[in-house]
């Protein structure tokens, strides 16, 4: 069972694989070079998320995240919300063994 968890990491950090499980109640979708699809629950949304050389090696923009897609695009997306998935995401990144940092530059 290791060996499995090991390979999938890889698989990950290789950017092979497209879908990767954060937890219990939310996925991360590769879906481009630099876009991702993040479901949470039954919402989704994409955002950007860029490959860089060296370290850091992906970087997280919160301002991607600005809504949910269809059937959820009238439900809001506070600040708070931004922040909450985007550390999120990193958190998994980097348990992962990802470099991932955060651009706060908004």
């Amino acid at each position: 069972m290791r060996f499995l968890s090991v390979f999938w990491q890889a698989l990950v950090r290789l950017g092979i694989a497209r879908e990767t499980r954060i937890d219990r109640y939310s996925r991360l979708i590769r879906i481009g070079r630099d876009e991702y699809r993040y479901v949470e629950g039954e919402r989704t949304l994409t955002l950007q998320i860029d490959m860089l050389k060296g370290r850091p090696s992906k970087l997280i923009y919160p301002s991607s995240i600005d809504r949910w897609l269809p059937p959820h695009e009238d439900k809001p997306i506070t600040d708070l919300d931004r922040k909450r998935i985007a550390q999120k995401i990193a958190d998994f990144m980097r348990k992962q063994g990802i470099s991932v940092a955060i651009d706060d530059s908004e």
